[in-house]
């Protein structure tokens, strides 16, 4: 929708709906004293975008953003009981319950992208994320089967374009984010079989103090640079590096912080009208601090 030349509004919605309802195995081969003949399972996933841009002058564009996405896994959960080799209670069979787990990411940004000359631009952007991890209707009664429930990150990033002549073109970036993680170190993974809970399948059977990097609180920084160059009228040549530092500041035990390094060169040339032959290298390095 255009209120005026100047500002417009954008946006989109979806809905989807995917099922399973074959019914199981049964006998030696598969499943025994199944709560139900089939796991009828439902996952409905929606998706809602929306984005205002508006030319405030010739040289600054202002933008804001929403997006939503949900994976709402409606499948029902029970506890599984089945032939295993290495079954805990001794007798050939063991159980599981099964997690249908749902996720839920929510953000906002704000941007804004100033033109400094015919040759120069710089954009500055600040974005919000919410991110929401559940199961619904749990079969382990009283317990929650993910260690961590949500997250908050907040990022500001700054871009710098610089068109230095017809065939060479330059950008260089930063950015800055933390994320504040929550976590139920009481969850219970569905790892437990006929067995009475233990503490070792409390918190995913880690150590208490243990937090998985790829969802704990973080604070990171981030560069990135590059550079195109269209040597010929056939060949085109492009470097690009990045730099990012982690550092996990509530993380007991795990990773403590971390540092990622990477270099890219691609090249494409092209040998005739509408064929051309690309090639590129790339070389990363990470090095990841623990404490155990």
């Amino acid at each position: 929708y255009a209120f005026s030349a100047a500002t417009k509004l954008a946006g989109g919605l979806s809905y989807g709906r995917n099922t399973q309802n074959n019914d199981f195995l049964s006998g030696q081969t598969g499943i025994v004293l199944a709560p139900q003949a089939s796991l009828n399972g439902l996952v409905v996933t929606t998706h809602a975008d929306l984005k205002l841009t508006h030319q405030a002058t010739r040289e600054l564009a202002l933008s804001a953003g929403l997006k939503h996405n949900e994976r709402d896994n409606r499948t029902a959960s029970n506890q599984y009981r089945y032939y295993a080799l290495n079954s805990s209670s001794g007798a050939g069979i063991d159980a599981a319950t099964n997690a249908p787990y749902s996720n839920k990411k929510s953000e906002f940004e704000l941007a804004g992208d100033y033109r400094l000359d015919k040759r120069q631009s710089i954009r500055l952007a600040y974005d919000h994320e919410n991110v929401s991890r559940w199961c619904n209707n749990y079969g382990v009664a009283g317990s929650n089967c993910v260690v961590s429930p949500s997250s908050k990150e907040d990022k500001l990033g700054i871009k710098y374009k610089l068109k230095a002549s017809n065939d060479i073109a330059f950008n260089a970036g930063y950015s800055y984010a933390k994320r504040k993680s929550d976590f139920d170190h009481g969850a219970i993974t569905p790892l437990s079989g006929l067995d009475t809970l233990t503490p070792h399948d409390v918190n995913a059977q880690d150590y208490p103090g243990f937090i998985a990097y790829i969802y704990a609180s973080r604070k990171q920084e981030q560069l990135k640079a590059g550079v195109n160059w269209q040597a010929t009228e056939q060949l085109d040549l492009s470097l690009s590096g990045r730099y990012v530092t982690d550092k996990y500041y509530e993380s007991t035990l795990g990773v403590q912080d971390s540092r990622t390094t990477g270099l890219n060169l691609d090249a494409t040339f092209s040998y005739g009208e509408g064929s051309s032959i690309s090639a590129y290298a790339s070389w990363q390095e990470s090095k990841k601090n623990l404490r155990m």
